[in-house]
């Protein structure tokens, strides 16, 4: 009977120890109540790995834990931030009330460890040599060299028609073309060579250059331009030599065309020689980086005299009005050809681009960028519609030369300063010393259809010319940019005009000369009273 009395004793004993707690307080500091701290709470008795319940205080400091099997003995552990740890032990009171534990901190003082500081120095900016400035218009020419012609690689313009929305515009007297950006002349471009005016029309084809063309640029600092810009960045040479050469031949026989582009002389002989060379001077010092090319294009000559009826048909005139107008000059004594007249059109070219880079410290940089062309045109400003003494020869020359040198001031700021020049003449020679005469002639052929031309004979408005044209520039950055050119060009060029009127009848059509002046001037215009009274005559 007794044994039985003390289970029932000791059951009742564990049933009372055991039971739902509820721990509430206070978090104060030196300030007030101590918001956001950490209090914990466990069992004192509690065996390792036993998980504390945890809460925060609130913006009064005050907290509060339910154990739901509470022994009656706990440890409160709080923490917080810029205050010293405390613990505290809390027992249970009375039966069926909180257990509260106020809790007062200290605040710590907090020793950190050695903090270093360490300052970099302003990095310098790079040397964007050889990389063009990129906006969104910009587009490479280099990028897709199959896109050129064998026969026109190394022409500017045909390299800058490349890119899209870029055409081609040729020259009326066959010399140098051109290319045209939203429909603008050819006037309205620019070409640079290295941040420098370059005033060439071709480059040697193996020229180790980066190009580029870009229609439209909102950056003030690249000005000059209204239509496009071609730039042109020569690469500079290494410690490594580089060799390149070609010898390109393209014949006539292996082009094929229609008719009429047959009869207009549109096939073509073409011969180009060219290579380049690269490599250093003297090592990590002086090195070089250089292009020539020298080449021949020859095409037949067309002219009035010797196109045939279906060509005569497509400009506008039939054969008996051109036979009968070349039987008035042979009358008259007009000579309408000259033994300089060559069998066909002929174009020579010779060009050639070098660069030099001089480097005496990593911190300096130097390099001179040159270039010499010579182009000859033979019979040129030509056509199915003039007789041949009614064209010329056309001689072009042309340098340019740009220095930098480029140095890290103080503070590693980059200063370039571009100094370039270029000069270039034009001499041109008339077959035939005549005035220059037109005739609107209107036909009528065969199939009932009209057609109107005007047929060219005598001498050449623009001929003869000579010209010299020259500009220098200098550029220089940091800073705002700013760039002071000086050109000239000489000789002044005058003019003097002779007219003279003449009517021809003939059976088929009816022709009608205009007045047309010898010579114009064509690289400036003449301003008042440049030319004594004395050369200014005219003849009726």
């Amino acid at each position: 009977m007794s044994t039985v009395v003390l289970a029932l004793v000791s059951a009742k004993s564990a049933q009372t120890q055991t039971q739902r707690d509820v721990l509430a307080g206070h978090i104060t500091g030196p300030n007030g109540p101590v918001p956001g701290a950490t209090v914990s709470v466990l069992a004192a008795n509690a065996p390792a790995g036993t998980f504390a319940q945890t809460a925060r205080t609130d913006a009064e400091g005050r907290w509060l834990v339910a154990v739901q099997e509470g022994t009656g003995d706990y440890v409160v552990r709080v923490t917080a931030i810029g205050m010293v740890p405390k613990s505290v032990t809390a027992k249970r009171g009375e039966a069926r009330k909180p257990i509260i534990v106020d809790v007062k901190m200290e605040q710590a003082v907090v020793e950190l460890g050695p903090v270093r500081v360490v300052e970099q120095r302003r990095q310098r900016p790079p040397r964007a040599e050889g990389v063009p400035e990129r906006v969104g218009s910009d587009r490479a020419v280099d990028g897709f060299p199959s896109a050129i012609a064998v026969g026109d690689q190394g022409n500017l313009a045909a390299m800058a028609v490349s890119v899209p929305g870029v055409t081609l515009v040729p020259d009326a007297g066959g010399g140098i073309p051109g290319f045209s950006v939203l429909g603008l002349s050819a006037d309205q471009n620019r070409v640079t060579l290295n941040g420098m005016s370059f005033s060439g029309g071709d480059i040697p084809r193996d020229a180790m250059v980066i190009t580029r063309v870009a229609s439209t640029s909102y950056d003030v600092s690249r000005g000059g331009f209204s239509g496009g810009q071609l730039s042109i960045s020569a690469n500079s040479g290494g410690n490594f030599s580089q060799r390149l050469a070609h010898v390109t031949f393209d014949s006539r026989s292996l082009q094929a065309t229609d008719a009429v582009g047959r009869e207009l002389g549109a096939p073509y002989n073409n011969a180009q020689i060219s290579g380049a060379a690269s490599g250093p001077i003297v090592l990590d010092k002086v090195f070089y980086n250089v292009a020539a090319q020298m080449g021949r294009r020859s095409s037949d000559l067309q002219s009035l005299v010797t196109s045939d009826a279906f060509v005569l048909q497509r400009v506008g005139v039939s054969r008996d009005s051109v036979t009968r107008l070349l039987n008035v000059l042979g009358t008259r004594g007009v000579p309408f050809s000259t033994n300089t007249v060559p069998a066909d059109r002929l174009t020579d070219n010779v060009s050639l681009l070098g660069r030099v880079d001089w480097t005496p410290s990593p911190t300096k940089v130097g390099n001179v960028v040159g270039a010499v062309r010579r182009n000859i045109a033979r019979a040129s400003f030509l056509g199915a519609t003039a007789v041949p003494g009614h064209g010329g020869d056309l001689t072009t020359n042309g340098a340019d030369v740009t220095g930098t040198f480029s140095a890290y001031l103080p503070n590693n700021y980059l200063n370039d300063l571009r100094v370039g020049a270029h000069v270039n003449s034009a001499n041109s020679n008339p077959y035939v010393g005549l005035p220059d005469i037109r005739v609107l002639v209107s036909s009528q052929f065969a199939d009932s259809t009209n057609g109107n031309a005007t047929l060219q004979f005598g001498g050449n408005a623009a001929l003869p010319r000579v010209g010299r044209a020259a500009q220098r520039c200098t550029t220089c950055s940091p800073g705002s940019r700013w760039i002071v050119c000086t050109a000239s060009v000489s000789p002044p060029i005058c003019a003097r005009t002779a007219f003279r009127r003449n009517s021809i009848r003939t059976g088929a059509a009816s022709t009608r000369s205009t007045r047309s002046p010898m010579s114009t001037p064509i690289d400036r215009p003449r301003s008042a009273g440049c030319c004594p009274a004395s050369e200014h005559r005219q003849a009726r």
